[in-house]
């Protein structure tokens, strides 16, 4: 039997939502945040849905389980959780002052099989999008076509982009499996490619939802022997974590960034928000 230490560190992060596999569920949740999005487009932005935020063919299937739980190999699944997230992304922008409406370039920097970038398509602003997992760079350009740039990158940097070429970069559950030096070197690729005064979001792991595993003897003794971070997992994409206190995110971001928040969502992630110093 394995030692309860060992335990600890394979152990996945934990998955609290409820029911993740009730079709009803699911069902539920997409009617609510598809409809709550779409209210949000047309007070803000005074437009409706595209298509590809609501045809069950333009969702990827059983091929999410390459980078992603397979239970948003369900369609509602799928569009439920893109359509919450981005509705996190879009009001996070906004509470700090910035019309998504008047961004010129927007990169979603580790877009998966776009289930949030997908959602910018009715605001209108030029999209890129790469992903360091061949099949989904793959397959999402094929699904955006001439409406969104998107290719394959490395696992390190650089990134095929120029200095200071978007307005706003996001990553949703990339820096969460970015390790060791790699996430320093990310880091100074995003300063890189983001205007001076542009914004950048970027997705980490909440303690309270992704180490839930451990007791908290345990996670404190770990943060305090490594600086306030916790890097577990194995190689790949899928299991390799990274999980940093609000203050090592700080560490890692301000030499470049202004930390504007730090924000929680209920059972999720937290965004870091950030603007790029001049």
């Amino acid at each position: 039997m394995a030692s309860p230490q060992a335990v600890a560190e394979n152990a996945y992060p934990a998955r609290v939502h409820p029911l993740p596999d009730a079709i009803d569920h699911w069902r539920a949740e997409r009617e609510y945040w598809l409809g709550r999005l779409e209210t949000y487009y047309l007070e803000a932005f005074g437009v409706g849905l595209d298509r590809l935020q609501t045809d069950d063919a333009t969702t990827p299937g059983t091929r999410v389980s390459v980078i992603q739980d397979v239970a948003k190999s369900n369609p509602d699944a799928f569009f439920a959780t893109g359509a919450r997230g981005i509705l996190f992304y879009l009001q996070e922008l906004r509470d700090h002052g910035v019309d998504p409406a008047s961004l010129g370039t927007v990169l979603e920097f580790g877009l998966g099989f776009g289930r949030l970038l997908r959602h910018w398509l009715p605001i209108g602003p030029e999209l890129f999008g790469c992903d360091v997992t061949p099949e989904a760079a793959g397959y999402c350009e094929e699904l955006f076509g001439d409406r969104a740039r998107i290719h394959s990158n490395a696992e390190e940097p650089p990134l095929d982009y120029d200095d200071a070429q978007f307005d706003h970069v996001y990553a949703n559950s990339v820096f969460t499996h970015i390790r060791g030096e790699s996430a320093v070197r990310w880091a100074e690729e995003m300063v890189r490619i983001i205007r001076p005064g542009g914004i950048a979001i970027f997705s980490a792991l909440d303690d309270n939802v992704h180490l839930n595993n451990l007791s908290e003897r345990e996670l404190d003794q770990i943060l305090l022997d490594n600086d306030g971070v916790r890097e577990w997992g194995r190689p790949g994409v899928r299991e390799n974590y990274r999980y940093a206190t609000d203050a090592a995110e700080r560490r890692l971001w301000s030499p470049w960034f202004e930390v504007l928040e730090i924000r929680r969502h209920f059972k999720d992630q937290r965004h870091v928000i950030l603007r790029r110093k001049p």
